[in-house]
């Protein structure tokens, strides 16, 4: 729900069309951190100090790349969580009690919690205010063509290197007469 409400309420500055792919494998990740993240990120300030700006990306990948490190632990377990206090206590308030101090998770509409929680972090986290909604939605269709034409480049790139080395291969090891 995060993601849907995400691509429903860009922000104005974002760098990049947002992507994401879970994974089981550690060296599928690592391929991705490296030709996602670190490969365009260096790319990319290379190209600003060429212009003579100061260089961000990678500094900003490395932070995120920390923070995912810490969350890993987390967020690759299987955890199990009990709440039967809570329905105790709640099994003892009294109608009123339960309107003012409500707790009950059941009842929440994680579509409007989610609008809400996306909405939040635009405005207060990234300090992008709602108005300039139809701007960032411009540029989110324009990074969103970027990230496909990206990706096709790439794909063109592997493909010409995997039939390159298998063309090498074949021609190695039945040679022409």
């Amino acid at each position: 729900m995060s993601s849907k409400y995400g691509l429903e309420i860009p922000s104005c500055r974002a760098v990049w069309y947002y992507s994401f792919r879970n994974n089981k494998h550690r060296i599928v990740h690592l391929f991705f951190v490296y030709f996602w993240h670190l490969l365009p990120a260096l790319l990319v300030d290379t190209a600003t100090v060429c212009i003579g700006r100061q260089p961000r990306l990678l500094k900003v990948y490395k932070k995120i790349h920390k923070f995912m490190d810490v969350l890993n632990y987390f967020s690759t377990q299987e955890w199990k969580f009990t709440n039967e206090r809570l329905h105790m206590l709640m099994s003892k308030l009294t109608f009123k009690d339960r309107e003012q101090f409500y707790c009950d998770i059941r009842k929440v509409d994680w579509n409007t919690y989610f609008e809400t929680y996306i909405r939040g972090i635009r405005v207060y986290l990234i300090k992008d205010p709602l108005d300039t909604l139809p701007q960032a939605r411009i540029k989110w269709q324009r990074l969103y063509w970027s990230h496909q034409a990206l990706k096709l480049i790439l794909a063109y790139i592997a493909l010409r290197f995997s039939w390159t080395a298998i063309s090498t291969l074949f021609d190695f090891l039945y040679p022409k007469v």
